[in-house]
C-alpha cells in the first residue's frame, strides 16, 4: 500500500494504492471517481469472489493520471479503470466497538506516524494481462528445451524434502485407536520457528460469514453439519472443554467451509490462513510428493492381465498427530440449530483437491477457441500424439502473424484444415487397445522383456516412441505400445541434425520415465536412431562440441549410460527391400534372361546412388555443421536413397540369390570406389612427379630445426643407404672432418657447380 496522488483536470485528492501483481484490472472506489469528477462509458464487469461465485457489477470505465505522494511531478495516465457504486463489498457484521476496545489499530488511522521514512522508497510491480499469459502458454508447444537445464526451486525442495523424511523417520510412532494401532505423525515443523499463536477472535469473523452464507440455503446447512458429526463420531476430530483449550500456551486456529467437488459435500481447512503475517502452512514443510504420478498408474495399470483397483476410506484420516502437534490444528464450529459457543480440535490431517470441467461443443474458430479445444485433449501416455501434433503445427502456424485472440477472421487454408481436423474429434472413443501388454496366457516366469525407442525428427517435430519386446521360451515374440512424447520444432529454424538429437534426447528422457515407473523385469533398453549424425556424437566426448549439442549429448550419455544405442532405414524402404527379396527367392529356382537383366539394373542402381552420395561443394569437419548438398539430395530429397545394407561375404558373388549377388558386387565397387576414385579428388601439392635418388658425390644442406636457416651445415654425399624398395632412404654426409647420417627428407641437394671449362 502506497499513498498516492490522483489527478483530473484541476481536481486533485490525496488518498492509498494497494498494488497487486496478480490483479487484471484497476479499480477505483465510486467515491473517489465522484470527487475526482471523473465520466465514462458504461460497462459491466464480471468480479470472481472468494468462493468462486460470479457477480456481474453495472459501473463505469474511466480514465485519470496518477502520481507518487513525493514525486508529483512524474505523472501516469491510468486507461480504462473500472469504477462502480456497489463492488459487491460486504457490509460489516462484526461487533466493531468490541474489537475496537481490544484492537487498537482499529479506532481509526493515526494522527501522526511514529516513524517516517526519511528517502522516499519505489514499489515495482509488475503485471502480466491474460492475453500474455495466454500466450505463454501456447509459445510452450514449440519452446526448445534448454540446457543445461537445472532449476534451483526443485534443488530448494530436495533438502527440504530430505528434512521432511528425516522428521517423519524420527518421530513417527504407533499409537492405539479402539484396539487398532495406526501410525501417528508429526507435523513437519522447519528449524527456528518463532513461537506463534492466534485467538479465537482471529477466525470467528469467518466463521460468521461461512455461518452467514449457509443460512440462505438451509439444505446445505444442513449437510455442512452432518459432515462435521461424521468427523465426531469417527473420532477425527473432538469439542475441546474450556480447560483443556487453556492448557496450551501455543495454539493456532484455522478456517474452514465446505466445497462441492464431484457431487460430493467436502470441509476444507484453510491452513494458509494468516495472522499479524504468519500462517501456518510457512512454518511447515511441504514434503515430497509420495503419491504415483498419473503416468505410472497407466504404465503399471498394463503390465499384467488381471488388474485391481482398490480405495481407502477415509485415508488421510487414518493417520493421527502427536499430542503436542494438536493445538496448532483447532477450529471453531457451533451448530447453528442449537446455537452453541464454537469450538474443536483437529486429529487428523485435512487435503483438499481440485478439478476441471471439459466440454464438447465446438466453439467458432478464433485463436482462443482452438487452443482451448487443443488444450482439453489429456493424453498423458501419447496415444494421440500422431493426431495432435497436427493439431499443434497448425496452432503454431496461426501464431506465426500477430492477431486478436478473438478474431474469427483466419486465413482460408488453415481454417480447412482445422476443420478437417476438428471433424475427426468424434471418431477418438473408436480407438481401442489391449490392456495388457501380453497375451493372458504369457508365461512371466519365462519371457524376457525389452524396451525399444525410437526417435526421429523433420522440419516441422520432432519426438519419441517406446515399445515393449517380450520374448517367450518358444520364441514367440508380443510388441505392445508404452508411451510416447513430441514437440513441434521451434519458430527458428534448426538444422535436422540438431533436431534429430533433441528428439534423441527426448527418447533418452521417455525412457527414465519409463523406468522409474515400471515394476516389470527389464533385460534391455534399445535406442534406434536414424541419424548417424547423432551416432557420431554419442560415440563423441561432449566437450568437443558447442553448447547446443555438448550439452544434450552429456544428457543422453547420463541417462542412457550402459545401453546400446543404433540405427535404421526408413520403414518404407525396409518393406520395399523386403518385398524384391521375397520376388528375387521366390524366381531364384528358375532364371530367366529378365531375372538377370533385373539384378544388373538393381546393381546400377546401387553404383548410381554411391556416386550420386559425393557431395558437390566443402565438407566441414564439424559434425554441428549442416550436411553437405549431394545429388542424392537435389534429385531425391535425402541424402541416401537406398535401402538398408546387409553385409555378405564373398563367396556370395557366385550365389544364385541375385538380391545377395546385387549387393555383394555393389560392395565391391564401394571399396575400390572409396580406395582408388576419392584419393584422387583431393589433389597433393607434392610427390606427383618422379624424382632421382640422391647419389654419391652430390651437395646437400642439413635442414637442423635448433639452428637458424642461415646457420644449416653444407656438406658432400660420401654414402647411400637404400630402403626395401631400392629407393635411397638415408644417406651419409661429410661436414668438414665429420660425418652424419641423416634421412633424405632432411636433405635438401643443392645445384651443382658449373665445371671450368679451359680457355
Amino acid at each position: 500500500m502506497v499513498k498516492v496522488l490522483l489527478y483530473n483536470g484541476k481536481r486533485r485528492i490525496e488518498t492509498y494504492a494497494i498494488l497487486d501483481d496478480g490483479s487484471e484490472r484497476t479499480i477505483l472506489l465510486h467515491s473517489a471517481a465522484h470527487e475526482l469528477g471523473l465520466q465514462g462509458p458504461s460497462e459491466d464487469l464480471a468480479l470472481r469472489m472468494i468462493r468462486q461465485d460470479i457477480s456481474t457489477v453495472p459501473g463505469r470505465s474511466v480514465s485519470f493520471s496518477v502520481s507518487s505522494a513525493f514525486h508529483p511531478q512524474k505523472r501516469f495516465r491510468i486507461h480504462g479503470a473500472f469504477t462502480a457504486i456497489d463492488l459487491g463489498l460486504s457490509k460489516h457484521s462484526h461487533p466493531i466497538d468490541t474489537l475496537q476496545k481490544v484492537y487498537r489499530h482499529l479506532r481509526g488511522p493515526a494522527k501522526v506516524l511514529k516513524h517516517q521514512s526519511s528517502t522516499p522508497q519505489c514499489l515495482l510491480t509488475n503485471t502480466l494481462t491474460p492475453s500474455a499469459e495466454l500466450l505463454s502458454h501456447v509459445t510452450r508447444l514449440w519452446q526448445m528445451d534448454v540446457l543445461p537445464y537445472q532449476n534451483e526451486k526443485l534443488i530448494i525442495q530436495s533438502k527440504q524434502n530430505t528434512a521432511a523424511v528425516r522428521i517423519l523417520e524420527e518421530k513417527t510412532i504407533r499409537v492405539e485407536v479402539d484396539g487398532i494401532q495406526r501410525y501417528a505423525t508429526p507435523l513437519l515443523w522447519k528449524k527456528n520457528v518463532p513461537p506463534f499463536s492466534t485467538p479465537k477472535e482471529s477466525v470467528l469473523g469467518l466463521l460468521h460469514g461461512t455461518e452467514k452464507h449457509l443460512s440462505k440455503n438451509p439444505a446445505k446447512a444442513e449437510t455442512y453439519s452432518q459432515e462435521i458429526k461424521k468427523l465426531l463420531d469417527a473420532g477425527y476430530i473432538k469439542k475441546l472443554t474450556s480447560a483443556e483449550s487453556q492448557a496450551s500456551v501455543s495454539a493456532w486456529y484455522i478456517p474452514h467451509h465446505m466445497v462441492r467437488h464431484n457431487v460430493k459435500d467436502r470441509i476444507v481447512f484453510n491452513c494458509s490462513f494468516a495472522h499479524q503475517g504468519a500462517s501456518l502452512n510457512e512454518h511447515l514443510l511441504p514434503g515430497p510428493t509420495l503419491g504415483s504420478t498419473l503416468l505410472g498408474v497407466l504404465l503399471r495399470f498394463r503390465e499384467y492381465p488381471i488388474a485391481v483397483s482398490s480405495d481407502i476410506k477415509g485415508m488421510f484420516h487414518q493417520v493421527r498427530l502427536l499430542p503436542e502437534d494438536k493445538p496448532f490444528l483447532r477450529f471453531l464450529w457451533r451448530d447453528t440449530a442449537r446455537s452453541t459457543s464454537p469450538g474443536a480440535s483437529c486429529t487428523k490431517l485435512a487435503y483438499a483437491q481440485k478439478s476441471g470441467l471439459r466440454h464438447t461443443e465446438h466453439p467458432e474458430p478464433t485463436m482462443r477457441n482452438i487452443y482451448r479445444v487443443l488444450a482439453r485433449q489429456y493424453d498423458p501416455l501419447g496415444l494421440l500424439i500422431p493426431y495432435t501434433t497436427q493439431a499443434k503445427i497448425l496452432v503454431q502456424r496461426l501464431w506465426s502473424k500477430k492477431r486478436d485472440w478473438d478474431d474469427p477472421q483466419l486465413p482460408t487454408d488453415l481454417l480447412q484444415e482445422w476443420h478437417a481436423w476438428e471433424s475427426e474429434l468424434h471418431q477418438l472413443p473408436a480407438i481401442s487397445l489391449p490392456r495388457c501388454y501380453v497375451s493372458p496366457e504369457t508365461d512371466f516366469s519365462t519371457c524376457t522383456q525389452s524396451i525399444h525407442i525410437f526417435s526421429d525428427a523433420s522440419e516441422k517435430a520432432y519426438g519419441a516412441v517406446a515399445y515393449l519386446r517380450t520374448v517367450d521360451h518358444a520364441g514367440y515374440i508380443q510388441v505392445a505400445f508404452l508411451a510416447a512424447r513430441s514437440r513441434v520444432a521451434p519458430v527458428r529454424q534448426q538444422s535436422i541434425p540438431r533436431l534429430e538429437l533433441c528428439a534423441a534426447h527426448a527418447g533418452a528422457q521417455l525412457a527414465a520415465v519409463l523406468r522409474k515407473e515400471l515394476t516389470l523385469s527389464i533385460s534391455s533398453i534399445t535406442y534406434w536412431t536414424d541419424s548417424t549424425t547423432v551416432l557420431t556424437w554419442l560415440q563423441s566426448q561432449s566437450c568437443r562440441y558447442k553448447v547446443f549439442v555438448g550439452a544434450r549429448v552429456a544428457g543422453i550419455q547420463e541417462m542412457t549410460e550402459g545401453s546400446v544405442w543404433r540405427t535404421f532405414s526408413n520403414f518404407s524402404e525396409l518393406l520395399e527391400a523386403s518385398v524384391r527379396a521375397r520376388h528375387g527367392a521366390a524366381t531364384a529356382s528358375n532364371p530367366t534372361a529378365e531375372d538377370y537383366k533385373q539384378a544388373e539394373l538393381a546393381l546400377f542402381r546401387k553404383v548410381e546412388s554411391i556416386v550420386n552420395s559425393k557431395p558437390l561443394g566443402y565438407t566441414s569437419s564439424d559434425v554441428a555443421d549442416p550436411d553437405p548438398i549431394t545429388p542424392n539430395m537435389l534429385l531425391m530429397g535425402r541424402p541416401d536413397p537406398s535401402t538398408p545394407q546387409v553385409i555378405y561375404s564373398d563367396i556370395e558373388l557366385l550365389s544364385c540369390r541375385r538380391c545377395k549377388q546385387c549387393q555383394a558386387l555393389a560392395d565391391q565397387f564401394w571399396i575400390h570406389f572409396i580406395r582408388n576414385y576419392l584419393p584422387s579428388l583431393q589433389t597433393r601439392s607434392k610427390w606427383q612427379q618422379e624424382r632421382d635418388d640422391l647419389t654419391v658425390g652430390s651437395i646437400v644442406l642439413i635442414v637442423d630445426q635448433q639452428l637458424p636457416r642461415a646457420m644449416w651445415p653444407v656438406g658432400k654425399v660420401i654414402a647411400v643407404i637404400p630402403g626395401v624398395d631400392g629407393r635411397v632412404r638415408t644417406a651419409q654426409i661429410q661436414v668438414k672432418d665429420k660425418s652424419y647420417t641423416r634421412s633424405v627428407a632432411r636433405l635438401i641437394r643443392l645445384p651443382a657447380f658449373p665445371q671450368d671449362t679451359p680457355g
